[in-house]
């Protein structure tokens, strides 16, 4: 994606915790639902690691944003219906 605002119209991120603690991020589509589901997210997913980096810790952020200027492919750990998935989203750089 071009910019945080095109990814935005594919998927909307809530950060959320359980007893005080980071868990992830839930996902939602955002304006382009199509693609939100193309992806393999479905609504209220939690996504608590990209590529390896648990998502515990909001400050993270800056060492996620390094590893994926230049990844060609991305893995998201979800948390869905009381289970965890692993989805596999091709980059295309």
């Amino acid at each position: 994606y071009s910019s945080p605002k095109t990814l935005s119209d594919v998927v909307k991120i809530t950060a959320q915790r359980s007893n005080g603690q980071m868990l992830g991020y839930k996902v939602s589509p955002g304006k382009d639902k199509e693609q939100f589901s193309r992806l393999g997210f479905k609504n209220n997913d939690i996504v608590t690691a990209v590529n390896g980096i648990v998502l515990d810790d909001p400050g993270k952020a800056i060492e996620l944003y390094r590893v994926m200027r230049s990844a060609q492919d991305a893995s998201f750990t979800v948390l869905r219906d009381a289970g965890e998935i692993n989805l596999v989203v091709g980059l295309g750089q």
